[in-house]
């Protein structure tokens, strides 16, 4: 496999994934209080699991908006090297 320098936007990504796990992480102790019984934590984990879809989604736009564009560059540099 080519290995490749990092550009911003991979770091942008990056920075998204290291937001959602940071995320993630916040609201492991409300798992534990809802599995406990405490009502009120399933509730602030019902919705911070909300906002942990939206993280998601955003990264998965991220995602193929930058493999669309890597694969148009490739093949405008095969069309124009032929």
């Amino acid at each position: 496999m080519k290995r490749s320098k990092l550009k911003l936007e991979d770091f942008e990504l990056i920075d998204k994934w290291n937001e959602l796990i940071r995320h993630i992480s916040s609201i492991e102790h409300e798992v534990f209080l809802n599995a406990k019984g405490n009502v009120a934590a399933g509730i602030r984990l019902r919705h911070a699991l909300v906002d942990a879809r939206k993280m998601l989604n955003e990264i998965k736009k991220r995602t193929l908006l930058t493999d669309k564009e890597r694969k148009f560059k490739r093949h405008k540099d095969n069309v124009e090297n032929s």
